[in-house]
């Protein structure tokens, strides 16, 4: 249905940077019956400007793309261009939220596998994660910010936390034997 009402209905050109759009949107769909509600459809075409370097020769291509949104949320609550935003947006909750906590932090494997175990190793990572975040944007001043990155930072974090004292939170070798 969205696709088919995409050629009577006008988009609505979106401009931002080296991206351009054509959205449209599409109120009071029914195709999905199963769900037992109209729905919203947000189709957006873009088209992205990006430059590379190959070679040593500096190269300009373009990108394009096409998404589609399925919405319940009425126009008055959130328009076209915010749900496009919003659709974009999720792969960086998708990258920060689980891409670099099981890549960086080292959330891929839980050691121990009782389920209360397993909630208090995700919530302890949830809390350093956090902290470093907030640490990180608030506290630091932007030159000290520009030759120390948060996962550096956070590096740091572990260091002091694990000499503190000249104690050490991992037990010492004991002799064979």
């Amino acid at each position: 249905d969205a696709d088919g009402l995409r050629s009577i209905v006008a988009p609505v050109e979106l401009v931002n940077g080296g991206s351009r759009s054509q959205v449209w949107d599409l109120e009071g769909l029914t195709s999905f019956s199963t769900l037992g509600t109209p729905v919203r459809v947000v189709w957006s075409e873009d088209e992205n400007t990006r430059r590379t370097r190959v070679d040593g020769r500096n190269l300009t291509f373009t990108e394009s793309n096409r998404w589609v949104w399925v919405t319940n949320l009425p126009r008055d609550a959130a328009s076209a261009a915010t749900v496009s935003r919003w659709g974009h947006h999720r792969w960086d909750i998708e990258n920060c939220g689980f891409n670099e906590p099981a890549a960086l932090w080292g959330m891929d494997h839980c050691f121990v596998h009782h389920p209360i175990a397993i909630v208090a190793l995700l919530l302890t990572l949830a809390l350093a994660m956090a902290t470093t975040y907030l640490f990180y944007q608030r506290n630091p001043k932007p030159q000290a910010r520009r030759h120390l990155t948060r996962l550096a930072l956070a590096g740091r974090f572990r260091e002091d936390i694990v000499s503190y004292r000249g104690l050490s939170v991992w037990p010492a070798p004991q002799p064979d034997g």
